[in-house]
């Protein structure tokens, strides 16, 4: 039997969180995943239906053309690759896609009459929903990226006049959001993990708590079934198990399986009438026990505690309380 604080099951109890921090990050990659998707998609489609605002694509509508379907194609393909479980895969899938967001939607960006088009204000959410997913690791490098590109754009129309006026101050004012962005990022991330970090703590003190309980309850002379409303059996330990004659029934089992004289008492029983059962033998030549009945559970409805003493047994432990 495993100690109250075994580290084996600390062990799997810090695996088991690990695991499920990972399943909702993959979750959460997952929902980032369709909303670049819906995107991509959408912005295709208002161009090429021609439904959308006249800025898409009103300044280079080839280059907008080959950005939009090279997005769409670089996020389907993304998503075949997203149903994996490592954390490490998980930050980079969540870089990539951040990465893949600045190029197409730099370009989308430009095709569209630059900064002013306002299309790379859809950077910043990619860069929250990153730093969500990556805990705040690959922000400050996705928001240096963003203003690198943005800035590119903007140099890049100015040298060759693809615009009429320059919008370096935007530029600059964008480029700020997106290390405001990765600033926040960073501190949440630092604020979440020590969250995550105590509430692992807990789980691991309760967890150990709880291995302490069922260790000291296990242990007692005293013998202790825990039954349901129904009197099922659903505690007991070794005590009264070897008081009730080692019956071949346990936990999951009705009382009256284990010891129908048990059973006979505890549905006779009245806590009102304050009556002290009547020792019994549960079986032709085994010991006389004592029992004594509580309720359990919200109003008392939860059952019923029943703990067994060897009525031979009881003198000598007065004795051991007196002389104590």
């Amino acid at each position: 039997m495993n100690t109250p604080f075994s580290s084996e099951d600390s062990l799997s109890k810090a695996r088991a969180q690990d695991a499920e921090s990972v399943s909702e990050r993959t979750r959460a990659l997952q929902v980032f995943f369709y909303y670049r998707l819906v995107l991509s998609t959408l912005l295709g489609t208002l161009f090429f239906s021609g439904t959308g605002p006249n800025l898409l694509g009103s300044s280079q509508p080839l280059l907008f053309t080959i950005a939009a379907i090279s997005y769409i194609g670089l996020v389907i393909a993304s998503g075949m690759v997203l149903y994996t479980s490592t954390e490490r895969a998980i930050n980079q899938q969540a870089f990539l896609m951040v990465f893949v967001d600045i190029c197409a939607i730099t370009l989308l960006m430009h095709a569209s009459g630059g900064v002013s088009s306002g299309l790379g204000m859809l950077l910043a959410v990619s860069i929250i929903a990153s730093s969500l997913i990556t805990r705040g690791r690959y922000a400050a490098l996705e928001a240096a990226l963003a203003s690198i590109f943005i800035l590119s754009e903007q140099l890049f129309a100015h040298l060759y006049h693809t615009f009429e006026s320059t919008a370096y101050t935007q530029s600059g004012l964008l480029g700020t959001l997106f290390f405001a962005i990765a600033i926040l990022a960073h501190f949440l991330s630092r604020q979440l993990k020590r969250s995550e970090a105590l509430s692992s703590q807990r789980q691991l003190d309760l967890a150990n708590m709880e291995q302490l309980n069922e260790y000291v309850i296990q242990h007692m002379l005293t013998g202790i079934i825990v039954v349901d409303p129904d009197s099922t059996i659903r505690l007991m330990n070794e005590s009264a198990w070897y008081l009730l004659g080692m019956p071949e029934c346990g936990t999951g089992s009705p009382l009256e399986q284990a010891c129908h004289k048990l059973a006979v008492q505890l549905s006779e029983w009245d806590p009102d009438q304050h009556r002290s059962p009547t020792p019994f033998r549960p079986t032709s030549g085994g010991r006389e026990l004592s029992p004594g009945f509580s309720l359990l559970g919200e109003n008392n409805k939860g059952g019923a505690g029943i703990f067994l003493e060897d009525t031979a047994t009881v003198p000598q432990q007065a004795q051991q309380r007196n002389l104590a």
